[in-house]
């Protein structure tokens, strides 16, 4: 009988363990999710102010113009 109560004992908490573990993984798998979400967002702005940055080395005093007409654009 000692033997069988052992042996409940220990599928229980095996079972219990093995909840837990499940649990860990969904968590870091919502994690990972979760930042390339928001990476990718950044990453694109990143990319689109280097490119900015670019075309204004390259355009100089042109740049500056586009840009003041962009903002005007927007704010309309």
């Amino acid at each position: 009988m000692e033997f069988n109560e052992k042996l409940a004992k220990h599928n229980l908490v095996a079972d219990e363990d093995s909840k837990i573990h499940q649990k860990g993984k969904d968590q870091i798998k919502t994690g990972a999710v979760t930042l390339v979400a928001l990476a990718v967002p950044v990453k694109i702005y990143t990319d689109i102010e280097e490119s900015q940055a670019d075309l204004r080395k390259i355009l100089g005093e042109e740049a500056e113009k586009y840009y003041a007409k962009l903002v005007e654009i927007s704010k309309k």
